[in-house]
């Protein structure tokens, strides 16, 4: 710097002497670093340094997020100075109210998402055509999402929104295909579809999204089976004809009981009795608490857990 021919001379000094000396430290991964710097605060905090008397100074916006949940898991109160927290910028706040939106599209708590990014970028929407929509809401007692096929809208905003819902339920769809996770009439949650043998073990195993029904995971079961059964067993949920039809192609006898607006059908009471085999199965395997619970985030995991549980219960005498 002495060398600088352009530079103003002057002396730089402090008053308050050499002080602390600075330590490096070198991490690999920004979350290292912040964790570093929350346990470091922490530390200092115990030791009597008052909060106020601690500032963190980071080169990049970007590695706010990192130092931001750091100090939050950590329980430490902080302040940003020139800057908004990383979770209150606005990008943000859209990206989770979109997410919000699309993993319960249904439901009246995704509202105030919908109300957050159904006009960004700009679809026509103004206060009118919103408040339409909030009545339909309410007066079919349905969400603002699903009430904006059932609204009479502008042309454009009409096109603009349906194509939005279209790209909503379409993330909603691909995360049900990847989870097997969905809205049923008890909670949201997955359907386990089983097939046993004659003694109640499990055979094979299908999983669909809460909403969904059975009758289209049956043929792949169907194709489980190791031989030809004399009978295939099972509840109304699974009354079709062309379920029937299939188990009669296959050379087998359905024991399928019929539905109230079906007319009769044969289901010897002796072979549809054994369906409390599958009953005694699923006692057992929700004895796994993980069965039962669908603690596991992806579909695969859980199918996983459930392959584990019905292994066990084929090596118990």
């Amino acid at each position: 710097m002495a060398q600088d021919q352009s530079r103003i001379p002057k002396m730089l000094y402090t008053r308050k002497g050499a002080g602390q000396p600075v330590e490096v430290l070198q991490f690999s991964y920004m979350s290292e670093e912040a964790d570093a710097i929350a346990a470091e605060i922490g530390r200092r905090a115990a030791s009597g340094c008052a909060w106020h008397d601690i500032a963190v100074i980071y080169r990049q916006n970007r590695l706010s997020r990192a130092i931001e949940e750091a100090l939050i898991q950590a329980r430490v109160p902080y302040e940003i100075v020139g800057d908004v927290g990383f979770y209150q910028r606005v990008a943000v706040k859209d990206a989770l109210a979109l997410l919000s939106l699309a993993a319960r599209p249904d439901d009246r708590q995704s509202d105030e998402a919908f109300r957050r990014v159904a006009n960004k970028p700009t679809r026509g929407l103004g206060a009118k055509g919103l408040g339409a929509i909030e009545l339909r809401a309410r007066d079919q007692d349905i969400s603002l999402l699903a009430a904006v096929s059932e609204t009479r809208l502008s042309q454009k905003a009409a096109a603009a929104l349906r194509e939005f819902e279209r790209v909503v339920r379409e993330i909603t769809e691909e995360r049900d295909d990847r989870e097997a996770l969905g809205r049923s009439r008890g909670s949201y949650g997955t359907k386990v579809c089983v097939i046993a043998d004659g003694h109640g073990k499990a055979i094979g195993f299908a999983l669909a999204p809460g909403q969904a029904h059975e009758l289209p995971l049956t043929p792949a079961m169907l194709d489980d089976l190791p031989s030809v059964s004399l009978w295939v067993v099972a509840d109304k949920g699974y009354a079709s004809n062309a379920m029937r039809e299939r188990i009669w192609d296959m050379g087998a006898r359905p024991a399928i009981p019929a539905k109230r607006r079906d007319g009769p059908v044969a289901c010897p009471k002796w072979a549809y009795r054994c369906r409390h085999l599958v009953e005694n199965l699923w006692a057992r395997l929700k004895e796994w608490g993980a069965v039962a619970t669908r603690y596991e985030k992806t579909a695969t995991s859980f199918l996983a857990v459930i392959h584990i549980a019905a292994a066990a219960d084929w090596i118990k005498p």
